[in-house]
């Protein structure tokens, strides 16, 4: 799951952690669990595993947050539903992605149908899991979350976007200029691709109904700059090329975009800072970072922006009326 490069780049000693986090999670993300008993017919990874229960589990949540009724007793939404929309939030905004570039669908890649099957018979199995997962501590299965979500995001943005257009500079996409895909359309369908549909189909719905899309809503969430985010920080650390990456390495180095070494504009190839998958998880690590910030950071900033009463304020209760 993981793109590897095995260039020889020099490994300084505050990227180990990430180069060591890397390999335990491409073994994670790609070797099946053997002591599943249908591992031949239906191989799956670990990782496969937890990022269709939490999907899984993200729907059941919202719906019983609405009101709908979910568990093993009686539950207002089918399976199949639970199952197609489950799929829809991983699989959608790869596969557009996919269909833009002239790629092959996500549904038609190689291990589609494990992914697929996994996150039906996730959505199945949640019918019994909500209930327990539900009386679980909120605060580490929430942290869990982020982290598995900002993996995800990262490895679906960058897999389709950069990494392949940094390996090929030559290679044009469709709209001509190479850097307009995976920087610009990329990243926005894959880090938010559910975030369009899910409003406008109103997914999260017990009946599908439209509604105005997700990208009209007053405050943009974390999904949708995030994936941008990532894709600026993966092309400054690897590639540090052109206006765009070089102009942040400069920001970075020097704290000011005046005086841009002219290299960068002739194109040439600066020593990428860390190595690929290294910068890969650092990217992973630095989304999930993100989720949990926005999540949890203004809720701990609101208990010291809180205004106090004022002394006059104090008076005026203490007064008799």
């Amino acid at each position: 799951m993981m793109i590897v490069d095995d260039s020889a780049i020099g490994q300084p000693d505050s990227v180990k952690l990430c180069a060591l986090i890397g390999r335990w999670f491409n073994d994670f993300a790609t070797r099946p669990i053997e002591v599943l008993p249908f591992r031949n017919i239906l191989p799956l990874t670990g990782f496969t595993i937890l990022h269709s229960l939490r999907i899984a589990y993200l729907y059941h949540s919202v719906l019983s947050s609405q009101g709908v009724k979910v568990g093993r007793r009686k539950q207002d939404v089918s399976f199949l539903q639970s199952g197609l929309v489950c799929t829809t939030l991983v699989m959608s905004g790869t596969t557009m992605a996919a269909l833009l570039q002239g790629q092959p669908s996500g549904l038609l890649s190689e291990g589609s149908g494990e992914l697929v099957a996994s996150y039906m018979l996730a959505s199945f199995a949640m019918k019994w899991l909500h209930p327990i997962m539900a009386q679980l501590p909120q605060l580490p299965l929430k942290l869990l979350c982020f982290f598995i979500d900002g993996f995800a995001t990262t490895f679906g943005t960058l897999s389709l976007g950069l990494i392949p257009t940094l390996k090929d500079p030559t290679k044009q996409s469709s709209a001509g200029e190479p850097l307009i895909l995976p920087m610009i359309l990329i990243p926005l369908l894959c880090g938010s691709g559910a975030s369009l549909l899910v409003p406008f189909f109103g997914l999260f719905q017990p009946q599908f109904s439209f509604g105005h899309p997700g990208f009209l809503s007053e405050n943009l969430s974390v999904d949708f700059w995030g994936p941008w985010m990532i894709s600026l920080c993966y092309g400054t650390i690897v590639d540090g090329r052109g206006l765009l990456f070089g102009g942040c390495r400069q920001i970075l180095q020097y704290g000011t975009f005046y005086g841009l070494d002219s290299n960068f504009k002739k194109g040439s190839t600066p020593t990428p800072w860390m190595r690929p998958d290294e910068a890969h998880v650092l990217c992973s690590l630095i989304l999930s970072t993100t989720y949990i910030i926005n999540e949890f950071g203004p809720q701990f900033l609101n208990r010291f922006t809180l205004a106090k009463p004022s002394n006059s304020t104090k008076k005026e209760k203490t007064q008799p009326g």
